[in-house]
């Protein structure tokens, strides 16, 4: 079973070892950029609730 780990709101951070995945806080001022960019990203492409989509993520 999954639980969120404390943070910023709106935030989609699991801890879960079934996933192996590591977790790390990030702040509410980092929160509210990335939701902001990935925002700008799903207008610039057009993308719309239930369209799939790939993104590839790089530095």
């Amino acid at each position: 079973m999954r639980r969120a780990v404390g943070g910023a709101a709106g935030e989609h951070v699991w801890a879960s070892r079934e996933l192996r995945s590591s977790v790390r806080l990030i702040d509410g001022t980092d929160n509210e950029t990335g939701g902001r960019r990935l925002d700008q990203m799903y207008t610039l492409k057009r993308i719309l609730d239930g369209d799939a989509f790939y993104m590839k993520i790089t530095n």
